[in-house]
């Protein structure tokens, strides 16, 4: 039972990462926010956010609001995998 529940969290992150990154067809979102961004890399909001003023991940304000493109999550996500080893 514990590993059917795990597997039905894990499949609705997937379809959740699905709809944010949106179909082949159609452009998608083009840029989420802080919460979103942490959850597609998987790391905490905070950790996120000094990524940000670092200038790890671009970002822009919309309101008060940090938003985040997609191309950097992206760009982020793609040097990390080729950078790190396991």
């Amino acid at each position: 039972m514990y590993i059917e529940k795990k597997l039905d969290l894990i499949l609705r992150k997937l379809e959740q990462i699905e709809t944010m990154l949106g179909s082949g067809t159609s452009p998608g979102v083009l840029a989420v926010d802080i919460k979103q961004a942490s959850e597609l890399i998987g790391i905490g909001t905070t950790n996120t956010r000094k990524m940000v003023k670092e200038g790890i991940l671009k970002g822009y304000r919309e309101g008060k609001k940090i938003m985040i493109p997609m191309k950097s999550v992206e760009d982020f996500i793609t040097w990390r995998t080729t950078k790190q080893k396991f």
